[in-house]
């Protein structure tokens, strides 16, 4: 008597692909709905073709040891990030996804972040950095 082998390893392979798909698959990537929500702080950096159109962006949260960059996700939303906010330091929301090695951020918000002013001391010493004016060298005291 002929056993058929395939009567039943087509449906354990079906029940093993959808607990493998529920419980996340081996490699350690995460599913598309499990995408972590974050936001980061830092310089947004942008790479332009000759057309000046915007070809890379990422941001650089430097709030973290070690500093840990984000690639962003070339969509609406990222691309207005680019023209709005380069190299300026902002605050950008987004989810983020691993692919080849690298984190990707799908920008779902970002504001400017502002520079913070230095109070002056009474002896008015310390100025903010927009303040400061150019002095001749003729003037400093060495």
């Amino acid at each position: 008597m002929k056993m058929n082998v395939y009567r039943y390893s087509t449906p354990l392979a079906l029940f093993i692909g959808l607990v493998a798909a529920a419980l996340g698959f081996p490699d350690g990537t995460a599913r598309a709905d499990e995408a972590a929500t974050v936001t980061i702080e830092g310089i947004v950096e942008v790479v332009r073709d000759t057309d000046y159109n915007a070809t890379a962006v990422q941001v650089t949260d430097d709030g973290k040891k070690p500093a840990t960059t984000y690639r962003i996700v070339l969509n609406t939303r990222g691309l207005d990030l680019a023209d709005a906010l380069e190299a300026q330091r902002a605050s950008v929301t987004g989810t983020v996804t691993a692919k080849d090695g690298a984190k990707w951020l799908k920008v779902t918000g970002f504001k400017e972040i502002e520079p913070k002013e230095v109070p002056a001391d009474d002896d008015g010493k310390n100025v903010p950095v927009d303040d400061v004016q150019d002095v001749p060298v003729d003037d400093f005291v060495w």
